[in-house]
């Protein structure tokens, strides 16, 4: 295909995403079916799987599609048949807050027009999130730029020519390939998409933790914590901040601050020796969360600068190995 501008690289806030949404779903009126049979096939096919992620029937025909944008704060709203009601929550890199998703579903509740049992909430989330719990909690259906991705590509081949189409389609692959990037660029050139796609891997593969910016004066970094324990006297994670390894406590009593980073600092690094990995002690300060032992870069090579995903495993199993070893009591 000619390399040509695309609208998306331009429109890339969520109005925009929503004008999309909002377009794609109103090709499913049969009004249009006559100007674009593959398109209109598309659409239906967009709010068959809304319905499937729901495991609610699809209507035997759609006879109606009505959809109102900015819905008493909700993104979309798209009525089917008069009866039933989609609510999509469209993000692009935020994410929910304020418990907004239950307030948009009360106030479609509060309509009287549709039973409960005729709502299809839906998130729709092109960016990468670490933590889906409140979506789910909202009872809202999380519907993913993998499954937009993998949706878009049936249709193309289905014989979809639409530039829109086309052009969302190829913006989205542009993201997937950001978040995918970490496992083909050197281990020096990685980007911020390229730690999110890793970390969400490193979730894939059993790592029970979250992964987020974390903001601070020097310009800040992402990072993944997990492995969190406690005794009495703090508690203790573990927390990659991109390329380097933290042993982290936190200590709630300031008066035991420095007593405990220096006896945890001190049992890390003796006790370290046996593995494969160099564990050093940082440069430390005196708060409630504090790093007390650091390896300085954890990512194992695959011989051509690139990451090792299983040898890198090895060591963060190794390293929380050592974090339960260790007993500074």
């Amino acid at each position: 295909m000619d390399k040509r501008p695309n609208l998306f690289s331009h429109g890339t806030s969520e109005l925009s995403q929503d004008a999309f949404i909002c377009w794609l779903a109103e090709w499913a009126n049969p009004t249009y079916k006559e100007t674009d049979e593959c398109l209109y096939e598309a659409s239906i096919g967009f709010i068959r799987r809304i319905y499937d992620l729901h495991k609610k029937n699809f209507p035997a025909s759609i006879k109606e599609i009505k959809v109102t944008k900015q819905f008493k704060g909700l993104d979309i709203l798209i009525e089917v048949n008069g009866n039933q009601a989609i609510l999509i929550e469209d993000k692009t890199y935020t994410k929910e807050h304020s418990n907004q998703l239950k307030r948009y579903y009360e106030e479609v509740v509060k309509l009287e027009k549709y039973k409960e049992s005729d709502l299809l909430p839906i998130y729709y989330k092109i960016g990468n999130q670490s933590d889906y719990s409140a979506v789910i909690d909202a009872k809202y259906m999380l519907f993913t730029r993998k499954q937009m991705l993998e949706f878009s590509q049936e249709n193309i081949d289905r014989g979809v020519q639409n530039q829109i189409f086309l052009d969302y389609y190829f913006y989205l692959r542009e993201i997937e390939q950001k978040y995918d990037s970490y496992k083909t660029l050197l281990l020096s050139e990685w980007k911020s998409e390229a730690w999110e796609g890793f970390y969400e891997e490193l979730k894939q593969r059993g790592i029970k933790g979250q992964y987020g910016y974390v903001a601070n004066p020097n310009g800040g970094f992402y990072a993944l914590w997990w492995n969190e324990r406690e005794d009495n006297d703090c508690r203790q994670y573990l927390q990659l901040e991109e390329g380097r390894l933290c042993f982290k406590i936190y200590v709630a009593d300031k008066h035991r601050r420095k007593e405990l980073r220096d006896k945890w600092s001190k049992a890390l690094i003796e006790r370290s020796h046996n593995y494969s990995f160099n564990v050093e002690k940082p440069r430390f300060g005196n708060g409630r969360y504090m790093t007390v032992a650091v390896v300085r870069d954890y990512r194992v090579g695959d011989g051509k600068g690139r990451i090792d995903i299983p040898g890198t495993m090895g060591v963060l199993g190794e390293v929380e190995e050592l974090l339960k070893m260790v007993d500074v009591r």
